[in-house]
């Protein structure tokens, strides 16, 4: 009896072990696997105080550089879709700073700024997919992007 119950305390803590630590598997991406241009869309939905919400999409392009990034896209409304500024990868969350200066008449929804949760996925033939999104007040943010294959010349 003494030898089944030192086996059940056995097996109890070696499951008990592993208890604690963290079922997430998310890696962080490594910036330097950013670095390079990325093509996809933007999307911007809103609320406008009414039942339904207002979903404006476009494409739009991403170039990150080491610390910076570049963004262009088609107009949202009269408003244009672009920026330039800084960005850090701050574990499951892609920070942006935009710099750049806008027209008063535009309301900076259409921008790149602040903090986004991303995710990503990587396969065989080196292409990454990122997705991107952002809430807040009334507005939420979704983001898809693919890096494009670097084309070099010899």
């Amino acid at each position: 009896m003494k030898l089944l119950m030192l086996v059940l305390l056995l097996i109890t803590m070696i499951v008990s072990c592993g208890s604690d630590k963290t079922t997430d598997p998310f890696v962080p991406i490594d910036a330097a696997n950013l670095i390079g241009t990325w093509n996809g869309s933007y999307a911007l939905t809103y609320d406008a105080g009414t039942d339904s919400a207002r979903t404006y999409e476009v494409e739009a392009q991403i170039i990150f550089a080491d610390t910076s990034f570049t963004f262009t896209g088609e107009a949202i409304s009269a408003c244009a879709t672009y920026g330039i500024g800084k960005y850090q990868v701050n574990g499951k969350i892609l920070e942006f700073e935009d710099h750049s200066p806008r027209l008063m008449i535009c309301d900076w929804a259409n921008i790149l700024h602040g903090q986004y949760k991303y995710g990503y996925v990587s396969n065989e033939y080196h292409t990454i997919d990122m997705t991107m999104t952002q809430s807040f007040d009334r507005y939420s943010w979704y983001i898809y992007m693919v890096k494009m294959p670097e084309i070099v010349q010899w």
